[in-house]
């Protein structure tokens, strides 16, 4: 879960385009301060859930008992096949997105690197 809010933090294209179209339609809108302030300190954040979800996957590793482990191991594969059908399914609105409005937000980023972050999980757990 950390490693998601690390990622959707991370990756501010998207909300960076959000911004630019609420503040060209919205140039005196308050909310556009908070849309700011989000997009100058998501970098930070996404660090900061970075570290945790690395810290946290550490703890697992020395403290976790050894049949919760492989009960939580066993659900992987299911996660694993959830992320793929997900990674394909944004991959394909990101398609349609660059042909349709000639942008590409690479929404897909997300996705991936949760994936990549069960089956890195997967592979240290073990």
């Amino acid at each position: 879960i950390y490693m998601y809010f690390a990622i959707k933090h991370f990756w501010v294209k998207p909300r960076l385009l959000k911004y630019i179209i609420h503040k060209d339609q919205n140039p005196e809108s308050e909310e556009l301060d908070f849309q700011e302030l989000d997009l100058q300190t998501a970098r930070i954040r996404a660090i900061y859930y970075f570290i945790l979800s690395i810290v946290l996957l550490t703890i697992t590793k020395l403290k976790m008992v050894d049949a919760l482990r492989e009960d939580a191991l066993s659900m992987n594969p299911v996660f694993i096949f959830i992320g793929i059908i997900i990674i394909l399914i944004w991959l394909a609105l990101d398609i349609y997105r660059k042909k349709k409005y000639d942008i590409f937000l690479f929404k897909t980023i997300v996705p991936l690197f949760v994936t990549s972050w069960i089956i890195f999980g997967t592979i240290i757990l073990q």
